[in-house]
C-alpha cells in the first residue's frame, strides 16, 4: 500500500539520510577540506558589518547595482566598469546572515531533518511508480534520480560562481552517497508485494 511505502520510504529513509548527513559532517571531513581559510577572519567580519549589513546574498562586483533611474551612457560605462572589475579579480558569492546564529541551536537539526524526510517522501513516490520492476532498479531509479538533480543545481554554481572541482565533486559524492544508502530503504519500501494485488485497498 502507498500510504506504508511512504511512512517506510518517506519517514525511515528520510532518517537514515540525515543520520547520514550528520556522520559526513561531522566525522568523515571532506567537506571542511573544501572550505578555504579567510586571511583574517576578524577582518572580514568588520568587512562584512561595514559592507554586508543586511542578510541576503551578495555579488562582487555587482553590475545590477543602482541602474534605476541611469541614462543609456551611465549604464554602458557602469557595464562596462562593471566587467573591467570582473576581469581584474577577484569576484565574490556571498550568503551573509548579518544577526549571526547559533548553530548548536535545535531548529537547524529539525530544519535539516525535515529537508530529508521531504526528500525521501518524494523519492518514494518516485519509486512506487515503478514498483513492479526489481530492487536493484527501483535503487538505481533513486541514484539517477538525485544524481540528475545534483548535478543542474550544482554546475551551475560552478559554472557562475567558480566554486570549483572540489567543492562540486565532493557535495555530488556526499549526495549520491547519501541518498545510495537511504535509497536501499526506499527501494525496500515501494517493493510490489504479490499478496496485495487484488486487495481492498491495494491501490490506496
Amino acid at each position: 500500500m502507498l500510504l506504508r511505502a511512504l511512512f517506510r520510504g518517506g519517514f525511515m529513509g528520510g532518517l537514515v539520510a540525515f543520520l547520514w548527513t550528520a556522520f559526513s559532517w561531522s566525522s568523515l571531513g571532506w567537506h571542511q577540506a573544501t572550505l578555504q581559510p579567510l586571511v583574517d577572519e576578524g577582518a572580514a567580519r568588520e568587512f562584512l558589518r561595514t559592507q554586508a549589513p543586511r542578510s541576503g546574498v551578495y555579488i562582487l562586483p555587482n553590475p545590477h547595482h543602482h541602474q534605476a533611474g541611469l541614462g543609456a551612457d551611465s549604464l554602458t560605462a557602469r557595464l562596462d566598469r562593471q566587467v573591467k572589475a570582473a576581469a581584474e579579480g577577484p569576484v565574490a558569492f556571498l550568503a551573509v546572515r548579518a544577526q549571526g546564529q547559533n548553530l548548536q541551536h535545535p531548529a537547524f537539526f529539525l530544519n535539516t531533518l525535515l529537508i530529508h524526510l521531504l526528500g525521501a517522501t518524494l523519492l518514494t513516490l518516485l519509486g512506487w511508480q515503478f514498483r513492479a520492476k526489481s530492487f536493484l532498479g527501483r535503487w538505481g531509479l533513486v541514484l539517477l534520480a538525485v544524481a540528475a538533480g545534483g548535478l543542474v543545481n550544482q554546475l551551475p554554481y560552478w559554472n557562475w560562481w567558480h566554486t570549483g572541482p572540489t567543492w562540486t565533486f565532493t557535495t555530488l559524492a556526499d549526495l549520491l552517497a547519501c541518498w545510495g544508502v537511504a535509497g536501499v530503504v526506499i527501494a525496500w519500501a515501494t517493493g510490489d508485494n504479490p499478496r496485495l494485488r487484488g486487495a481492498p485497498g491495494s491501490s490506496v
